[in-house]
């Protein structure tokens, strides 16, 4: 029995939904309130609820620093497995690299990552 394909919106919305989900976890764990996260990070608290939310993503620049604040590997943010980033420093590391990226490469990244994790998801699913 085939599966009917996702479109790319559906996957785009549970990704942000995850990482929605990892944020609050480990905002809740740090016990911080999404006010003082929001002001940490130097965004609004609105924000930081539609991350939580999952209607929006926090951008690239504020990825080293949400992680660092939250102590959150980028691995388990991102949805990736545990033996492609194990690190966290080695984490932080790369995102102060994707931070010195001009604005166009940071996009170019952006859509190779969201396509490789797209590829994962489809070879996991056809293990089955």
């Amino acid at each position: 029995m085939s599966r009917k394909p996702v479109s790319r919106p559906e996957v785009n919305q549970a990704r942000r939904r995850y990482m929605g989900q990892v944020i609050r976890k480990y905002r809740i764990m740090a016990s911080m309130e999404q006010a003082e996260l929001a002001s940490r990070l130097g965004v609004t608290k609105s924000a930081v609820g539609n991350w939580e939310l999952g209607f929006s993503r926090p951008d690239l620049d504020t990825l080293p620093t949400l992680c660092a604040v939250l102590h959150v590997p980028v691995a388990e943010l991102l949805q990736m497995h545990p033996e492609i980033a194990p690190d966290p420093a080695q984490d932080i590391q790369m995102l102060e690299k994707i931070r010195r990226l001009s604005e166009n490469d940071r996009r170019i990244l952006s859509t190779v990552i969201e396509r490789l994790l797209l590829g994962t998801k489809k070879k996991a699913g056809s293990a089955r």
